[in-house]
């Protein structure tokens, strides 16, 4: 994908899940000097958010790929590029670490959550955003179907998504030695022309060679989803966006 049609995808998915994600962190108490880690910051809307919660703290915006996260100009946020599977951070040194749309896809996500746990100090919290797919086979419509899950099902093989991750969570959370788990549930229509519509519209795109080439979809399915993403008289239902959190406890 292109510079500009990435930076296009990351803004839609700004306009449609921003406010959910501010209002699932504001759940967990933000206190003003606290060091947050934002993990696949993405264009920076999270950590730009952040920032401003943590006037006298600290916010470390990380992404595997930087070029979106030139204009974080707040004194109190620094950009790292970083690998969440390789590397690491030291023990006990963040108040908050916060990953929206990311663990889902990474294969070592169970190992992560271990080291995430280390990352937090005594009395942090993790909180994790993605999506149960579950509510996208409720909507009729085949050919919204079709396209979703050609994608689901193409991003599963290509890096290892995991579209049920996320409705484990909090029980994986549990025992992994976090404490007082909570879940923050935001549901999406999916209206054509809508910023949501456009975010999915762009997303699945993304798998359209793989899920061809895999027999999941033809190019005709392709064309419809994305005739559909623009059509206002067509409602689906999106996935869900889970917020999870736990905490680390205050005496490990």
């Amino acid at each position: 994908m292109s510079t500009e049609a990435e930076r296009q995808r990351l803004a839609s998915l700004e306009l449609a899940y921003d406010q959910g994600s501010f209002d699932t962190l504001s759940q967990v108490a933000i206190k003003t000097h606290w060091h947050c880690l934002e993990l696949g910051a993405g264009a920076g809307s999270v950590a730009r958010w952040l920032a401003a919660q943590v006037p006298d703290g600290m916010v470390t915006a990380t992404d595997i790929d930087t070029r979106f996260l030139g204009d974080l100009q707040a004194e109190n946020v620094r950009v790292r590029r970083h690998d969440l599977v390789t590397e690491e951070f030291p023990e006990a040194t963040f108040d908050l670490i916060h990953a929206r749309l990311l663990l889902s896809h990474l294969p070592e996500r169970a190992n992560i959550l271990r080291k995430l746990f280390r990352w937090l100090k005594p009395g942090g919290v993790l909180v994790v955003e993605g999506m149960c797919w579950y509510p996208v086979n409720a909507t009729e419509n085949d050919v919204y179907r079709t396209g979703m899950n050609a994608y689901d099902k193409a991003t599963a093989t290509l890096v290892g998504t995991d579209s049920s991750f996320m409705q484990r969570l909090p029980a994986l959370l549990g025992e992994l030695g976090y404490v007082d788990v909570g879940v923050d549930l935001h549901g999406h229509v999916v209206q054509g022309g809508t910023p949501v519509a456009d975010m999915w519209r762009r997303t699945v795109a993304m798998s359209r060679e793989r899920a061809i080439e895999a027999g999941l979809a033809t190019h005709a399915d392709f064309d419809a989803f994305e005739e559909l993403m623009h059509d206002p008289t067509f409602f689906g239902h999106g996935p869900v966006m889970a917020g999870t959190w736990g905490y680390r406890p205050e005496q490990v």
